[in-house]
């Protein structure tokens, strides 16, 4: 599960230069980065991984160059972000007039002076760091309570009557998808291999009193 997806065009020019360099400093930073030409390994479908690792991202940077106007990948990637409510940061590679479906957002201009500590403030206020859980923590200052059964360590959220139980995903590899012969199995659910970098807390039921 990436923080960040890097959306850009390849142009061989400004905007693909610069998403290479931002990666660098997004990885240098801590975060976990995806862009294509790093994130898909050899003999993935190319547009199931392209979609796994954008919807399962924490925020999208959008590197925006002139070619953003005729790429269809590029407004595909954006609208698949906000349909399913993942923030988005343009950063402009060049001076461009912006695509009308990229007008709401305010974008950071790198086209004349780079500024990391902008973006890297940027991306912090939408995406605060998830602490990794270590041995003998107590609860997040969040949870009401905290206990552990069959299945693991789990802390409970409770608000206004209701309560969320949370539990603890370990960081670790797992096989994503489902074998050839499962029935009901779709099309884009070939098994892959997943790494997860961090651990983070995950939903699961939900009690009402």
């Amino acid at each position: 599960m990436p923080d960040i997806f890097i959306s850009y065009a390849r142009d061989h020019s400004h905007g693909q230069h610069l998403a290479e360099r931002l990666h660098g400093q997004l990885r240098d930073a801590g975060f976990t980065v995806f862009r294509d030409v790093h994130g898909i390994e050899a003999g993935d479908p190319w547009v199931v991984a392209l979609e796994e690792a954008l919807v399962s991202s924490r925020m999208v940077v959008l590197v925006a160059s002139a070619k953003v106007w005729t790429s269809r990948w590029v407004h595909n990637e954006i609208s698949l972000a906000e349909e399913k409510n993942i923030p988005v940061i343009p950063v402009l590679a060049e001076p461009i007039s912006l695509p009308l479906w990229m007008r709401h957002w305010q974008a950071l201009d790198f086209s004349t002076r780079v500024d990391w500590a902008v973006l890297l403030a940027a991306v912090r206020k939408k995406i605060p760091p998830v602490a990794p859980l270590t041995k003998g923590e107590t609860k997040p200052v969040w949870a009401s309570s905290e206990g552990t059964d069959a299945f693991g360590r789990y802390v409970d959220l409770a608000v206004a009557g209701v309560t969320q139980r949370m539990r603890w995903i370990e960081p670790g590899t797992f096989l994503m998808g489902s074998p050839p012969d499962e029935a009901g199995r779709g099309a884009n659910e070939l098994q892959h291999e997943v790494t997860l970098t961090r651990g983070f807390w995950l939903a699961d039921i939900v009690f009402s009193f």
